[in-house]
């Protein structure tokens, strides 16, 4: 039986994904924020603010699907929100890495989503990735660099 991890599994995209790949056959793992485990699905506690999760959840070749940040789309984008859109980005990447590969772990794959567009197969206006200014700005980019 194949096993995924998903950080962000109790929200709009992740309880989604769970369900389908447990209808699958996928045993499904969430990492949760708090102490209260809860839901159908095995689950373990991780803090990216302080930097914990439980190295309990990692497994040698495991699936981890990473949804877990900032709502990109709730609030007005000020210096400090566009800061904390990045951190909750950055910071959590960085731990699942250090608890993963760091700790001599590899997964089989690590998917991470972070964005509310979609590209299609070929350019089209309102599509093309350099038009989406904010969130090229919010990476540090500009239109153009490639």
């Amino acid at each position: 039986m194949h096993r995924v991890i998903i950080t962000g599994g109790s929200g709009l995209i992740g309880s989604q994904l769970s369900t389908l790949l447990s209808a699958e056959g996928w045993q499904v793992v969430h990492l949760i924020r708090g102490t209260k485990k809860r839901g159908r699905y095995e689950s373990y506690v991780w803090d990216p603010e302080s930097g914990s999760c439980d190295s309990e959840a990692f497994r040698e070749g495991d699936a981890i699907i990473h949804l877990a940040a900032s709502n990109i789309g709730q609030g007005r984008w000020s210096e400090a929100r566009r800061r904390d859109i990045i951190r909750s980005r950055t910071v959590t990447g960085e731990l699942l890495y250090r608890m993963t590969v760091g700790a001599g772990v590899h997964p089989s794959v690590f998917v991470t989503a972070s964005g509310v567009n979609y590209y299609g197969s070929k350019p089209t206006p309102g599509t093309d990735r350099h038009n989406n200014v904010g969130t090229l700005q919010c990476c540090g980019t500009t239109p153009g660099d490639s």
